[in-house]
């Protein structure tokens, strides 16, 4: 698993996006998610996160996308931004849509392009 880190400004707010590639799983995501807290790349400066799952094999079920929900639910920096995840497959469009359905607090939202996930996060 390999994750690229970039940070966009578009029209004077910020956005952080993850590039994810290769196999992925539950503590790849919430490890990624760890490592921008612990080293401030992800603060209250931010307005969402882009997260790139187009070139990642998603290793995910539904229990470990349940674990996933909870550990976003209990920071709450997670409830402060938009989760944009840009996605190419059913498979992996799924777990953001059952994101928003079941805790829409969480503001995740499954997207095709990064143009229109940056628009999104910025509305």
């Amino acid at each position: 698993m390999k994750v690229d880190y970039t940070q966009y400004h578009y029209q004077s707010e910020f956005i952080l996006m993850r590039k994810f590639f290769g196999p992925i799983d539950i503590h790849d995501i919430t490890d990624s998610w760890d490592y921008l807290l612990a080293h401030n790349i992800l603060n209250d400066k931010h307005r969402g996160v882009i997260n790139d799952i187009r070139d990642a094999e998603l290793n995910m079920d539904i229990h470990n996308f349940q674990v996933l929900l909870a550990y976003l639910r209990k920071n709450t920096i997670f409830q402060e931004i938009k989760l944009a995840v840009i996605c190419d497959t059913p498979g992996k469009i799924i777990f953001p849509m059952i994101g928003n359905s079941l805790h829409p607090e969480l503001k995740i939202k499954p997207f095709s392009t990064l143009e229109a996930a940056a628009e999104w996060i910025l509305s």
